[in-house]
């Protein structure tokens, strides 16, 4: 199934013996890049998509082209970071969201880097000599871990962190100049889009450039490398010195988590955010029946090219050893699981095992067994590989589209406040009973920021990586952490007089003690759903 323009060579190229397999005849690959269309379109199916972090985006981006054009009134709180490793997405998503809602602005992000994430797999694949059937392995990793948390930034970056690797290995197969200007160029720009894809792709850069040998002709083809390096010690110290007095809350405590159960729990992340995730069973059976697919197709591991594991072993060790939580950024190593997917799929071939490699084949029942189930579900690897693609892919639309009513109240509920008010987010129960996480609702309430031009606690404006900062003497009482004890609100340390509107979601009546300490009990201003926006009152003499 080699389609899709030039990320596919023409199917005449295939041997004969492969033109009658079903994947790779023209209906599979019309399918396939219907089933591509297919995962760029969930996004929309939710006018707000239940994605943890995105509404804090949505807000970032918002504020941003507020203050750069002097129509925020919020301009002597923040200032503007654009030393900001998350340059790039947000430099895309500020003049998008000048001629399209904010919401749609991040949706075409999005449904762009899925696509370009799934083309760049396919270009590494052929760069690999990988094969083609494994490309539906391509189709879901995108809607893992970092998905369904809204890592907006991070999502965007995957793609050009893929073509940084690709680039990479070309480097180290040429060996020309051209090349090295190519990964120089690529690496700075990913630099620029997400600090993590880009350590991530360097260690897969390097580990591939001593992997082939390169060094043997010549030290001096580290010097991409060289630069590169020099560029992250060059952006680390500058942005140290024109931060100086900002680091706000930046927490120097690690956490591993490490245990000899998380490698597979990359089938898990692959495709959802934990094991609370109600519909993670569904999925994990259709990322599991991907992971066989190069079995069912008889397809073995390139052990004579053992270059093209490397990829996936650096994603598996990243995965496995890298911390859980580490200086205020949580789930470090979970998000990795994107790579996994694609990674494995270009250990594979089908070509013979060079006879110098061949070992005697397994002589036990069980062996026989399963290469008889494998031969037996050979004829049928494309339902095997649409099944478990649809499998993912269908969960994530139904809750997409159920998602959109099941959020509308807080919709309706903004629509009848005043713009531009400030507002704390007390989200007491943030579960979705549609999406079945737990945490969907914890920023949901930055909409009202994204949209109408308020400004809403807690903020990811707290962090050193974002775009807009608050400025040091302008910290709101509301700090990093409420957001996962809304429970622990304190009028008295949160400064609740500050807040022009309290949104509130309970699924139970609310705590009495919650505004305790204000001086007048807070007014209940409007009630949809399980979302209540009380106001500061204002104290009756008696």
């Amino acid at each position: 199934m080699d389609t899709l323009g030039t990320f596919y060579p023409p199917l005449a190229t295939v041997p004969s013996k492969s033109v009658a397999d079903p994947m790779r005849s023209k209906a599979a690959q019309l399918l396939y890049l219907l089933v591509m269309l297919w995962g760029a379109s969930i996004v929309w199916l939710s006018p707000h998509p239940p994605m943890v972090d995105l509404p804090q985006h949505a807000g970032q981006v918002v504020l941003l082209r507020d203050l750069l054009f002097g129509n925020s009134p919020w301009s002597d709180m923040f200032r503007i970071n654009l030393l900001t490793p998350y340059l790039i997405g947000y430099g895309i998503a500020l003049p998008l969201s000048m001629v399209m809602p904010i919401a749609a602005a991040l949706k075409l992000m999005l449904s762009l880097a899925y696509i370009a994430f799934v083309l760049v797999c396919i270009m590494l694949r052929r760069h690999f000599g990988g094969d083609a059937r494994l490309d539906w392995l391509f189709l879901v990793p995108f809607f893992g871990f970092a998905f369904k948390w809204g890592f907006f930034t991070f999502l965007i970056s995957t793609p050009l962190g893929l073509l940084f690797i690709y680039l990479a290995d070309r480097y180290a197969v040429e060996k020309t100049r051209r090349m090295g200007w190519a990964v120089l160029a690529t690496g700075t720009v990913l630099l620029l889009s997400h600090g993590l894809v880009f350590l991530f792709g360097m260690i897969v850069g390097v580990a591939l450039f001593f992997g082939r040998k390169s060094y043997l002709q010549g030290w001096k083809l580290l010097a991409p490398y060289a630069g590169l390096f020099g560029l992250c010690v060059v952006y680390f110290l500058v942005n140290q010195q024109v931060n100086q007095g900002m680091q706000t809350y930046l927490m120097g405590t690690f956490s591993w988590s490490l245990g000899i159960s998380r490698p597979w729990k990359a089938l898990m992340y692959s495709v959802g955010p934990n094991s609370k995730d109600g519909y993670i069973t569904i999925k994990v059976v259709g990322v599991a029946l991907l992971f066989l697919l190069p079995w069912v197709l008889g397809l073995r591991i390139s052990w004579e090219e053992k270059i093209r594991c490397v990829p996936f072993a650096i994603a598996m060790l990243v995965f496995s050893l890298t911390p859980d939580f580490a200086w205020n950024t949580a789930f470090l190593y979970q998000r990795f699981a994107i790579y996994v997917l694609p990674t494995y799929a270009l250990m594979f071939t089908g070509q013979p095992m060079p006879a110098h490699l061949q070992l005697a084949k397994p002589n036990n029942v069980w062996a026989r067994r399963i290469d008889w189930i494998f031969s037996t579900l050979r004829p049928y690897a494309i339902l095997l590989a649409l099944f478990g693609s649809g499998l993912v892919l269908a969960v994530n639309s139904m809750t997409f589209w159920q998602f959109r009513k099941e959020s509308s109240d807080f919709d309706q509920l903004i629509s009848q406040l005043q713009p531009r008010q400030r507002a704390a987010a007390i989200v007491l129960d943030q579960r979705s009973d549609v999406d079945r996480n737990d945490k969907i609702y914890a920023h949901y309430p930055l909409w009202y920021q994204a949209e109408d031009d308020g400004l809403v606690d807690f903020n990811f404006a707290w962090f050193p990586p974002q775009i807009v900062r608050y400025r040091p003497d302008r910290l709101p009482g509301i700090k990093p952490g409420f957001d996962w004890f809304p429970h622990t609100f304190s009028w008295k340390l949160m400064h609740g007089e500050r807040y022009d509107y309290f949104f509130v979601r309970h699924l139970y009546s609310i705590p009495g003690r919650l505004f305790m300490g204000a001086p007048c009990p807070p007014q209940l201003v409007k009630t949809s759903g399980f979302w209540s926006v009380y106001k500061p009152g204002s104290c009756q003499p008696h």
